[in-house]
């Protein structure tokens, strides 16, 4: 099943629907969950649990959990949980797609030609090189090396920039000593706001 799929600034967006009502969604490998809106999941009608739910974002955020028994992809449809939690406006979407939706299927994102390609598990035969995967968390991980040091990179569809280093693995091997120029700026926004960082040029990025 090939979905028609489109940017909307750095994030890929397909649009789904239950019953008549439509939901643009953000492909986010990055995400441990499936996200709504408030006011999507009010305007679907959703029946949402008591419990909070803890999602961390930028912070962390309560939520609560609703199910979607039926969300139209084309002809394929999704039965799955959603956590119910503002996001910024600035993403002009309804929700979501994270980790449990890609658990679901083989999906090939082709942001070239911008269609998303679902099939059954295991059922495709990818062609090219191929890097193994590891899960952490519902976010796939793939190893690489940036400068030369090597360590695991999350492959996230969701983030605004191509490629975000933690403080944690700048600080162990003394990368800033590696990029004197540097600009402190606003790298990218989550559930609990903006996310702010320092700007750098790499040389190169290696995966596999």
């Amino acid at each position: 099943q090939t979905i028609p799929m489109r940017r909307s600034g750095e994030h890929l967006l397909i649009e789904g629907h239950v019953g008549k009502e439509s939901l643009r969604l953000i492909l986010d490998t990055g995400a441990g969950v499936n996200v709504l809106t408030p006011e999507a999941a009010m305007r679907l009608g959703l029946k949402l649990t008591d419990a909070p739910f803890a999602f961390s974002g930028a912070t962390v955020t309560k939520a609560k959990v609703g199910q979607i028994e039926k969300l139209a992809l084309g002809k394929m449809n999704v039965v799955g949980s959603f956590v119910v939690v503002s996001l910024p406006a600035a993403l002009c979407c309804d929700g979501i797609l994270g980790g449990p939706f890609f658990e679901k299927f083989t999906a090939t994102i082709d942001g070239f030609r911008e269609k998303l390609t679902l099939s059954p598990p295991k059922s495709k035969k990818l062609a090219g090189p191929v890097q193994r995967l590891r899960l952490v968390g519902g976010i796939p991980q793939v190893y690489g090396t940036v400068e030369g040091v090597g360590g695991w990179f999350r492959l996230d569809t969701g983030a605004d920039d191509a490629l975000t280093l933690f403080p944690g693995f700048v600080e162990r091997h003394k990368l800033r000593e590696k990029f004197p120029k540097r600009i402190e700026t606003v790298v990218g926004r989550g559930v609990g706001g903006l996310l702010t960082g320092e700007l750098v040029k790499i040389s190169r990025l290696t995966l596999g």
